[in-house]
């Protein structure tokens, strides 16, 4: 009972955090912050005065002023003037980035895809966009046509050659499907998944009712029975509560349907599954039923877990108390283990525990830590660290605001990640 109550009292906690920061973020008195670059001291290198800020890639970063976006360099010289409604970063291929334009009589109908010099290469024909990835990218042609489904639009991928490719017209999917990865997207037809490739052929057919990415040559896939979609237009935010499973390039089942929760693989051969997860429901706290599996869905590491994250690529992973005790866990806390299952140094103070983790890039991410000055009262503080990835040392000797959950922008999370030398960083300002 006590163990139940200490759950309860976490969880309520976590929520009012992740509450408090939404009412104080749409309360009466309007939050405004200001954001610039520090580089990987921990300096300010581009000051914090522009309303907006996301990450360099090409050189170049997308920022905000008056209400308008353009881009800067590394010095903070404005390369591209401001005068985008929005604005995403430069993608490799192609070198192109998506815009907002904000000509009142195009309405949200206003995206396209400009060059370095700021020119549009791809006319603003869109309701959404996405920023290319290996020569793809989703754009929204058309809204939504149920009335119940607000700001959602009509989905297809648009490859760097001009074609159209359908995807099912989801842009807020909740649970899935996935994006396009190694040379194949999911499409739906008739209410079922399967994937396509760049020249809109079907290679494997459509069977499922939710698929993931492919990584490392394999997908996780779903089948929900019986099926409750009967088209691709009416998919619930909620996830179906089927088996998942992993198939090939080929679409061969190569590790069967018997999961109730599973994740990509990682780099290093690695994939987190589940046999008794419920989306959106608590796991009893005496329950041990996450595992890591390989390519031939046999268990890799000889431990069970009550939590657990999958792999990063760093190769490492965040999880809780194990089944047997072997690593020496306690109760209620997270450590890092490798590939091998082994538990890996990460220095603490006796008052602090990770909550949470934001994996970053492949060398530098952040850990939330939570703090308890008093161990006889349930008041905590939290804050965020810089780590490398390969060895779990501290990056940079300072402490930060805390980032909760998968969100971005401020009052989340006040600083980014580490593109090449620099990472925004934001500062609240108190209006006048």
């Amino acid at each position: 009972m006590e163990r139940f109550f200490i759950i309860v009292l976490f969880t309520i906690l976590f929520f009012q955090s992740c509450i408090s920061l939404l009412v104080d973020a749409f309360n009466g008195e309007k939050r405004t912050y200001a954001f610039g670059f520090m580089d990987r001291t921990g300096k300010i290198v581009i000051p914090q005065e522009f309303e907006g800020a996301d990450r360099f890639s090409q050189g170049l970063a997308p920022v905000k002023k008056n209400d308008l976006w353009g881009y800067i360099n590394t010095k903070g010289e404005v390369i591209i003037p401001f005068q985008f409604k929005s604005a995403k970063p430069f993608s490799d291929d192609p070198m192109l980035a998506a815009v907002e334009i904000t000509d009142p009589e195009i309405y949200e109908k206003g995206w396209g895809f400009i060059d370095i010099k700021g020119n549009f290469v791809i006319p603003p024909n869109f309701y959404n966009a996405t920023s290319f990835k290996e020569g793809v990218t989703e754009v929204a042609t058309a809204k939504f046509k149920f009335k119940n489904t607000s700001k959602r639009y009509d989905k297809y991928f648009l490859t760097k050659s001009g074609k159209y490719i359908y995807h099912n017209g989801l842009y807020s999917y909740y649970a899935g499907p996935g994006r396009f990865s190694e040379g194949l997207m999911p499409s739906c037809k008739d209410g079922k998944w399967g994937f396509k490739d760049i020249e809109d052929r079907w290679v494997i057919e459509p069977k499922y009712t939710i698929v993931g990415n492919f990584k490392e040559g394999l997908a996780h896939v779903q089948i929900t029975t019986p099926n409750p979609y009967t088209d691709c237009e009416m998919i619930s935010e909620k996830e179906p509560y089927g088996l998942w499973g992993y198939i090939d390039k080929t679409g061969k089942e190569v590790i069967p349907l018997n999961f109730r929760m599973a994740s990509s693989f990682s780099k290093d051969g690695l994939a987190l599954v589940d046999e008794t997860f419920q989306a959106k429901e608590t796991i009893p706290s005496k329950m041990f039923t996450r595992y890591f599996i390989n390519h031939e869905g046999k268990m890799a590491i000889d431990l069970k877990f009550q939590k657990a994250e999958s792999f990063s690529d760093s190769g490492f992973a965040l999880v809780g108390p194990d089944e047997k005790n072997t690593l020496s866990i306690k109760s209620y806390t997270t450590t890092f283990i490798d590939t091998k299952g082994k538990k890996k140094d990460f220095k603490l103070e006796n008052n602090e525990q990770i909550f949470s983790v934001r994996e970053g890039t492949k060398e530098i991410f952040r850990v939330t830590l939570q703090i308890k000055p008093d161990p006889d009262k349930y008041e905590h503080k939290y804050i965020s660290r810089y780590y490398y990835t390969k060895d779990l040392t501290q990056f940079i000797e300072k402490d930060f605001p805390p980032c909760f959950g998968w969100f971005i922008d401020p009052p989340n999370c006040m600083t980014g990640d580490f593109y090449g030398d620099l990472a925004w960083i934001a500062k609240q300002v108190i209006p006048e």
